[in-house]
């Protein structure tokens, strides 16, 4: 007898992508999107069980519109006898008063919907699969006596985890993790983790699904869910795309551009309605060249999804530059007055630079 699982986690549904600006309602459209190609996905594929591993939601008491959709996509997995298998995260957790603790999340009644939301470690039994799984969210504060609990039961054939925590591999800014170690030591077939947004393999049977949609500008290795399969002792582990949204990271030396329109043209070449784009100009910046990033934005605003533009680029005058500048002794002077600010570390770099921009230009035109 074999077992196939869906694996996802961090949906965050409701959260507000207010970064987007202007976009963000239509994030919040694609994040659901996302999380319909799963749910058609388990379906279509008649698997065995649906794992949410934690974060479902991006608040503890997300919007009625919002829960009816998720309720909705459950009972449709249930009509196909999918088991679906929800844990809290820390967004959407219920050691206080959430979602998972209303009269809406009560499945008692429906043997195919279970929310493992009662206790710290809980234990579900799914004897019709010979399946038991263990789901534990992990808070800050939690002591260890409940990573302790963890137990396979040998009375099943297959043993699950379904865990949202922090793994310790080396990183400060975690408040509590938990060792790898440890996660090896309950000998369970399977791990599924979430916490981490991007798709991760911990180990052969321990893996990070990640968001099956983009949630920030930086992450590269999210969009997909886990299609697992154990038969008898062989596990099989596939990453399916199904998210919309990609990441394209991209960066241009500015240095001996004179026209604005030809680093325009440039850009549009890597079209795509369907990308985030996160654009770094460097170099040298001629001080002729009007960069003006908003400006920037506006123009290609129809080319992508979403356009994040840094601009590391920097005025650097030479002394035969400074001279030349100096022909013409109102500029000459405002360029040393700015560049002796920016030395002397009084204004910093980019400030300067673009004061140096508007200010000569400016000076250009009424002289």
């Amino acid at each position: 007898m074999s077992l196939r699982l869906i694996q996802l986690s961090d949906i965050h549904l409701g959260a507000s992508f207010k970064f987007l600006g202007e976009k963000s309602s239509d994030h919040k459209k694609m994040v659901l999107k996302a999380f319909l190609k799963a749910v058609d996905y388990a379906i279509k594929n008649k698997v065995d069980i649906f794992l949410v591993a934690g974060d479902l939601f991006d608040i503890k008491n997300p919007s009625s519109y919002t829960v009816s959709f998720v309720l909705d996509q459950f009972k449709l997995l249930a009509e196909k006898s999918i088991h679906v298998v929800i844990l809290p995260g820390n967004h959407d957790h219920d050691r206080e008063q959430s979602i998972y603790n209303s009269y809406e999340f009560d499945f008692s009644e429906n043997p195919f919907i279970h929310s493992l939301s009662q206790k710290p470690v809980q234990n579900l039994e799914l004897n019709d699969l010979s399946c038991n799984i263990v789901g534990y969210m992990q808070m800050p504060s939690d002591s260890d006596e409940y990573l302790n609990k963890i137990k396979k039961n040998q009375d099943f054939q297959y043993n699950i985890g379904l865990i949202h925590a922090s793994i310790d591999m080396g990183r400060s800014s975690v408040l509590r993790t938990i060792p790898l170690n440890k996660l090896k030591s309950f000998g369970f077939d399977y791990i599924a983790m979430g916490d981490w947004h991007n798709t991760l393999k911990v180990d052969e049977n321990i893996w990070y699904s990640g968001s099956p949609e983009i949630l920030s500008m930086d992450q590269k290795g999210s969009g997909k869910i886990l299609d697992i399969e154990i038969n008898d002792s062989k596990l099989s582990v596939r990453e399916v795309e199904i998210g919309s949204i990609k990441i394209i990271n991209n960066e241009f030396d500015i240095t001996n551009l004179t026209d604005i329109n030809e680093l325009l043209t440039k850009i549009k070449n890597l079209s795509d309605n369907f990308s985030i784009l996160n654009l770094k100009f460097t170099g040298i910046k001629n001080i002729d060249l009007n960069l003006d990033i908003m400006l920037v934005k506006e123009a290609l605003s129809n080319f992508f999804y979403y356009i994040n533009i840094v601009d590391e680029s920097h005025i650097e005058l030479s002394e035969s530059e400074l001279l030349q500048q100096s022909s013409n002794l109102v500029i000459g002077q405002f360029v040393k007055y700015i560049q002796d600010k920016i030395k002397n570390g009084e204004v910093a770099n980019d400030i300067g630079d673009e004061a140096l921009q508007l200010g000569v230009n400016l000076l250009k035109k009424k002289s």
